[in-house]
């Protein structure tokens, strides 16, 4: 796989608007949450969540049931984005994270996904 990297899009916000995935592991497919948790003990974002894309929407989602149970009832969301993030050794790499998301109850559980090279 070719190496990677992130763009920062125009303008003063400074958001990243388009990475490419590394994969350090070698190989095709990404790793799995708990692997990348279990290898990152502490995260700390340095800059905004820029959404990218909304992946389901209310009975789309599988968790709908619990999500309503544990947070109330909204239109449920499924997002993805974009953040820098610091890692223990100090390192800053662009992340993508997933979330559920409701009006008026706001993002609930935010997950590691990909760790993108800056």
């Amino acid at each position: 796989m070719e190496e990677l990297g992130a763009r920062q899009g125009g303008g003063s916000s400074g958001l990243v608007t388009e990475c490419r995935a590394r994969f350090p592991h070698g190989g095709g497919a990404p790793l799995t949450t708990a692997a990348l948790l279990a290898s990152i003990v502490d995260l700390d974002l340095v800059s905004p969540i820029h959404p990218t894309g909304t992946i389901a929407v209310g009975s789309q989602i599988r968790e709908l049931r619990r999500l309503t149970r544990a947070y109330g009832p909204g239109r449920w969301r499924k997002c993805k984005g974009l953040a820098l993030a610091r890692f223990e050794d100090g390192s800053i790499c662009c992340v993508e994270l997933h979330w559920y998301e409701a009006h008026g109850i706001g993002r609930k559980e935010i997950k590691l996904k990909w760790i993108l090279e800056s």
